[in-house]
């Protein structure tokens, strides 16, 4: 799926309606991509929010992981680009992924694929580019 946004009502449209397919499973996991300041994690916070209404998502760009519900993480990789799999592994991205939660990779490039051959969950790709200032495509696919 694409869609053009041209303001964060759009966003927030398209983020309601992945959040409701979402909520239909026990867990999926939803790689963004995308450039720095296209809106990954705006759109990741329109997602968790529509998700949980008690969310209130912040950037996990120093942390790396903010875990918000009991099966919910936010994980950004930027930090992580030149990591090998045992940082990954140091920081317990493997368990989370195995395990049926929801969770949001930001920076997913960084990410060994291998670290997703063994999960049972869903995988989203989530693009998000700049067409200018204002607008976004959005292209949305389910992998697995």
């Amino acid at each position: 799926m694409e869609f053009t946004c041209k303001n964060i009502k759009d966003t927030e449209k398209i983020a309601k309606n992945l959040a409701k397919e979402l909520g239909k499973k026990a867990g999926a996991i939803i790689l963004l991509y995308g450039g720095m300041g296209t809106g990954k994690t705006t759109f990741t916070r329109l997602l968790l929010k529509s998700l949980d209404k008690s969310i209130n998502a912040q950037s996990p760009t120093f942390s790396i992981i903010n875990q918000y519900k009991d099966n919910i993480y936010h994980i950004d990789l930027y930090r992580l680009e030149d990591a090998n799999e045992s940082a990954f592994a140091n920081i317990g991205l493997q368990e989370i992924i195995d395990e049926e939660n929801f969770v949001f990779i930001e920076w997913s490039e960084n990410l060994p694929p291998i670290l997703l051959e063994s999960t049972k969950s869903e995988i989203y790709k989530v693009n998000v580019s700049a067409i200018d200032e204002s607008t976004r495509k959005i292209e949305i696919r389910r992998t697995k």
